[in-house]
């Protein structure tokens, strides 16, 4: 099945700011008549997620920084959307494969423990994104 890239910078820019400050996410995901998502208090109440720093949305530089490592380890892929000019993000095979790699553990390690659920919910990481898988 070829995907089509749909994240343009601003797009990832947004997400990145999203992920660090989770506090945001149910407000964004309501003003966008989406589905609420439930995330573990521990992460939404923060003093860092609580604030209301947008700095990060309007410096570029860290996620520059972060597609160019992607892009070197061979993890993004890259189009260039002629309609509207902008160069728009996915994830190449490998990426896939990586990110494929760290649910494959997971499940590994939930049939070894009973316990792991908890602990693995406790990974931001994790937490973060089963929102969005």
């Amino acid at each position: 099945m070829q995907k089509n890239a749909v994240l343009d910078f601003e797009k990832l820019q947004i997400f990145l700011y999203l992920t660090k400050n989770p506090s945001k996410i149910n407000s964004m995901l309501s003003l966008a008549g989406k589905k609420i998502a439930s995330i573990s208090s521990q992460y939404t109440y923060t003093i860092e997620s609580l604030s209301t720093n947008v700095d990060m949305l309007f410096d570029r530089s860290k996620l520059k920084t972060l597609l160019r490592e992607l892009a070197a380890r061979g993890l993004l892929a890259c189009e260039f959307d002629s309609k509207d000019g902008t160069l728009k993000y996915l994830l190449s095979n490998n990426g896939e494969l990586f990110f494929q790699s760290i649910y494959d553990k997971k499940s590994i390690i939930e049939n070894e423990c009973e316990d792991t659920l908890n602990s693995i919910t406790q990974n931001y990481f994790h937490a973060s994104m089963l929102p969005w898988k």
